[in-house]
Order: structure tokens, then sequence, then C-alpha cells
């Protein structure tokens, strides 16, 4: 994937399968180059220049998710071609001439081939802060989830923890219930992300549907 950035949509993507090189320039000309495996997470923030590379000897399979419905999409490719020979020169303090030979379009090149082996980084395979592992915890019974949201590190406020850091009396005023009928709740510091079920399945909606 050529290099791009998105004016109005941060971006989380997910890895399903192949090798991967990823390339992210940042506000502050700050520059990573990190390569990224099956089951990892990469997160670009808008307006970050970012490639994505396959390295592997196999289809690359990508889950992308955007911050916003509509993302915008910039191309460098096309970022050169609004440009001209003089304007490029003055910018890469080159003569104009030396552009001449670059086909120029506005349009994104979007995916592109690459001569020869790819140029991996020495530290590509070192922790990186727009990478990372998805991790979860074991389920009783195979399950597999992947779940998108719009911010790199969501908070989470679960049921179990919010009854421990309530009173019982605010807990049974809440429910409309008296004290003495509000179940002995555990106490929970610590939301788990997977419960097991203990109880059958009910048919009963608490919607009334």
């Amino acid at each position: 994937r050529e290099p791009h950035w998105h004016a109005n949509a941060s971006e989380l993507t997910y890895c399903l399968g192949g090798e991967l090189l990823v390339s992210i320039l940042d506000d502050g000309s700050a520059f990573s180059s990190f390569t990224l495996s099956v089951g990892e997470m990469f997160h670009v923030a808008s307006g970050s220049l970012h490639h994505i590379e396959n390295i592997g000897e196999t289809e690359a399979e990508l889950i992308v998710a955007f911050r916003h419905e509509r993302p915008e999409d910039f191309s460098l490719h096309g970022a050169f071609g609004a440009m001209s020979d003089d304007v490029l020169g003055n910018t890469y303090d080159l003569p104009a001439e030396a552009f001449a030979a670059i086909p120029r379009s506005t349009a994104a090149a979007y995916i592109v081939g690459r001569d020869g082996a790819p140029v991996v980084p020495d530290r590509a395979g070192f922790g990186d802060p727009h990478r990372f592992a998805v991790e979860a915890q074991s389920a009783p019974v195979e399950t597999h989830f992947l779940v998108f949201f719009d911010q790199p590190t969501p908070g989470d406020v679960g049921y179990r923890a919010a009854a421990s850091a309530y009173s019982r009396e605010v807990l049974a005023a809440t429910l409309g219930i008296a004290p003495a009928d509000l179940p002995a709740l555990p106490d929970t510091r610590s939301d788990p992300l997977i419960v097991g079920r203990i109880n059958p399945l009910s048919s009963a909606d608490p919607g009334g549907g």
C-alpha cells in the first residue's frame, strides 16, 4: 500500500495473514518502522503518513477500520503529481529537471509493486507504540472475538466493578428494592473480560420485545 494519510480519520488495522512491514511518519518528523504478524494490530493517527508492505512469501490479509465513516485518503503519489518540477526541485534542493522523468498524476496509486527484495530496518522487530498484540482471556468453549474501537486505548467500565463501587444501600435504591433483597454480589476490583455461563440459556427478554 503506497504511502498515504487520512486527514479526517485515525486507522486501526488487524493482520489476518501474512508478514508485513509498516512505516509511519508522525507529526514532528517522528518515524517508526516495524514488522506485523498474524494476530497483531497497529494504530495510525489521523494525518500521519504510513505505508504497508508485504514482506512475506504468502498473500497478506488485513482488516482495516477507520474512526470516520467516510475516511479521506491522500496519496504521496498524488501529492507529488500536484506539484511542478520547480516546486519539487526547490523542496529537495535539486534542479527542476531531476523530476522530469516522474510520471505525474493526482490520482492515488493505491497498491504498487516493489522491485527486488524488501528493505527491512534492523530495528523493525523491536517493540513499537503503534503496534500491539491482541490479547484475550481463555474461554470455556472456543470463542473468537474481533472488536474494533475508535480509540487506540479504549476505556472499559464493567457491570461487576460497578456493583462493587457503590454501597448496598445505593445499589438497592437504584434498583428499587430493599437492601435485604439485594443479592450477595462479589467484590470485584477489576472486571473480567470473559465470564463463564453457570445458568442455562433463558428465553426471557428484559426489554419486553
